[in-house]
């Protein structure tokens, strides 16, 4: 999510219009996982997605506040947004499958 979020402004921007965002991070503590959501909410990056997904964030502060970040975000936009785990950063790396991901 780092690398979406630092992108604004750049030649590189996401453009994610049209198309499902995976976003995923580590060492994130709750209160800069928000703070990077609602930015790249005002920076319409969110604009016309499809759908995002969240893969579960790895951090070393508390996980019970980032599920509260992601619901959060999850009920202040109008599309669809899932959850994932074992993906990504992960003992066992599974593949992305449609039939895998949660609805908040």
């Amino acid at each position: 999510m780092i690398l979406v979020k630092n992108s604004i402004g750049t030649a590189w921007q996401i453009n994610a219009k049209g198309k499902i965002l995976f976003l995923k991070d580590t060492r994130v503590y709750s209160y800069a996982m928000g703070g990077s959501l609602d930015h790249l909410k005002q920076a319409c990056i969110f604009d016309e997605v499809y759908a995002v997904i969240f893969r579960n964030f790895i951090n070393f502060g508390n996980d019970n506040l980032v599920k509260v970040v992601k619901e959060r975000s999850a009920k202040s936009v109008n599309f669809p947004v899932f959850k994932v785990q074992e993906i990504g950063h992960e003992y066992i790396n599974d593949p992305l499958t449609s039939q895998h991901p949660h609805y908040y």
